[in-house]
């Protein structure tokens, strides 16, 4: 996360690394992932919480080896919708809301928490990409990182045995919140 790490070892001297930064990439079978989010111990130090997850869709079968580039038009119509439908204080507002004793968060705490600040670093990376001299995170990349959070958020609900996730997901949130069966 960038900030100070210190290993203390008993009779070693102490390792110090200001701005640490790791970044881990796993390749593994959902099933794996599964059986480690039920292991009380990695789930008692939040080991699982610290990642995010993608299970992307096999595309075996239907892969085609050259393919058309997308169009202008059709890109830049996402890019309008995705930032005209995503906003940070509405994300956070409704996240926090969904984190609840109630909510259909609550048994993601761990892993919603940790996330809120990886949200952030998504966008330094988004910006970083576009201009490497970059100092600040504009609007425009903080709605493009958030704008992957449900999907993060259905890849963690898989992981931790909740798989009730996108379309499904916000039906099933927006009940609990009416406060009607």
């Amino acid at each position: 996360s960038g900030g100070t790490a210190i290993v203390d070892r008993i009779g070693r001297e102490s390792i110090v690394i200001k701005r640490a930064h790791l970044v881990v990439g796993l390749l593994v079978q959902p099933d794996v992932l599964r059986e480690m989010a039920k292991n009380s111990e990695m789930a008692g130090r939040g080991f699982l919480d610290r990642f995010l997850f993608a299970q992307p869709v096999s595309t075996v079968g239907a892969r085609e080896y050259e393919t058309a580039p997308v169009p202008e038009d059709v890109r830049d119509y996402w890019h309008a919708g995705v930032r005209s439908l995503v906003s940070a204080k509405s994300w956070w507002n409704t996240k926090e809301s969904r984190l609840g004793t109630e909510g259909d968060l609550a048994s993601l705490k761990g892993w919603v928490s940790k996330h809120e600040g990886m949200m952030l670093r998504i966008a330094a990376m988004f910006t970083l990409f576009e201009n490497p001299q970059a100092e600040e995170v504009e609007a425009g990349q903080m709605e493009a990182a958030l704008s992957l959070w449900e999907y993060w958020l259905g890849q963690a609900q898989f992981v931790f045995g909740d798989p009730v996730v996108g379309s499904r997901a916000k039906v099933s949130a927006a009940i609990k919140e009416s406060g009607q069966p």
